[in-house]
């Protein structure tokens, strides 16, 4: 399924809307798209949404900061709630989310790429997280290196060249300090320019471990130079978006990792293979579903199920709140306030085989610990 343009959008007064803003060229946007579509198709068959379908509206930013934020703009100006779902993180959305609430406060962002709870203190009222929780998972990695691999030097971070790249690079260092070790190295890497000719550069054989916290594109380049150096390569490392490179779209890869190279990713969900959890199945059957439906070919995906999930927890938000509202005039701004506390009066219960509950604290609809994964396979 395409991106819609934002001008000719057909929102029907029946439906709540929810919007996806990001690089519809991206692999990711379509996989995130997949998810959520299929959860919206299990979720509007059932009673509960008979008199109101959640439709989901994908928008293409071309990965442009200034065209996310004229899309912002223009849905401001539309007199309905605004919940951006499964939206570009805070690369693009982060630095309008602030500006955006002193004015509006009919806007809600729910599962966004990835924030991390530093935010809290100014807009996280009105963001709901999921399990791309980057300190959680920057944690999970650093514990991996220093306990499970036993690495104390020769560690390279390849970070954003952005304030979060730089927040991320302090966490680091003060876990090199605590354990009083020598800080690692570190690259930063400009997401807008896609060159990587000045990573390439930094990188040499004596690294034992590089930990890519940037997307997998520049990572893969970096994987392939260091094999071409036919040198012993390091331990690789990342979070969600690696499994891409344990796919079978990665054929020279998944070679290369039956010959011993070791490239790990982090993950707070079961793997779609996984079909002991019934979210998983009921997962799959939805998928399976939409194909049919719109003619696609998606195919299972970490990704796709991550949001697949979100949706589902939206549901469940919902799905309580519909009856509260029902014959009441009720703002925008009440609608959006309503809904944040449907998301937080969620308690702990098993979902499907899945814990879910609000936590506080992260403002994540359900708890984020990750594991370390090598294919489907949880490492640590």
């Amino acid at each position: 399924m395409g991106s819609e343009a934002l001008e000719s959008l057909n929102i029907s007064p029946n439906s709540l809307s929810l919007f996806q803003i990001g690089d519809a060229e991206s692999a990711c946007f379509t996989e995130i798209s997949a998810g959520i579509r299929c959860a919206l198709r299990h979720l509007n068959i059932r009673p509960a949404f008979k008199f109101c379908k959640i439709n989901l509206h994908s928008i293409n930013d071309c990965n442009d900061k200034m065209i996310n934020e004229q899309i912002i703009d223009t849905l401001a100006k539309k007199q309905i709630p605004k919940i951006i779902f499964g939206a570009t993180g805070e690369e693009n959305l982060g630095p309008i989310f602030p500006k955006l609430l002193e004015k509006n406060t009919n806007f809600m962002a729910l599962f966004p790429y990835s924030f991390n709870k530093n935010f809290k203190n100014y807009y996280l009222k009105n963001i709901v997280l999921g399990a791309c929780n980057r300190e959680a998972e920057l944690d999970k990695i650093l514990t991996f290196i220093f306990y499970k691999l036993k690495k104390r030097s020769d560690i390279l971070f390849v970070l954003p060249k952005t304030n979060f790249g730089l927040y991320q690079r302090n966490l680091i260092k003060m876990q090199f300090d605590l354990l009083k070790i020598t800080h690692p190295s570190f690259i930063f890497y400009d997401e807008d320019s896609n060159s990587v000719l000045g990573l390439l550069k930094q990188v040499n054989k004596k690294f034992k471990v590089i930990v890519g916290l940037v997307s997998v594109q520049p990572m893969k380049k970096i994987i392939f130079y260091l094999l071409k150096q036919k040198a012993n390569p390091p331990v690789f490392i990342g979070t969600e978006n690696f499994y891409h490179l344990h796919t079978a779209f990665e054929p020279f890869l998944q070679k290369q990792m039956t010959r011993g190279l070791q490239i790990y990713f982090t993950t707070s969900f079961p793997h779609p293979k996984n079909t002991e959890f019934k979210i998983i199945r009921e997962y799959l059957k939805d998928l399976e579903l939409l194909n049919d439906a719109e003619g696609e070919c998606n195919k299972p995906s970490i990704l796709s199920f991550n949001y697949y999930l979100n949706a589902r927890i939206t549901g469940i938000a919902i799905k309580r709140l519909l009856p509260k509202i029902q014959g009441l005039e009720i703002s925008n701004e009440d609608f959006i306030k309503q809904l944040m506390k449907e998301f937080q009066s969620i308690e702990d219960q098993n979902f499907e085989d899945f814990l879910i509950g609000f936590d506080r604290k992260n403002h994540c609809a359900y708890y984020s610990s990750p594991n370390i994964m090598f294919g489907s396979k949880v490492i640590y």
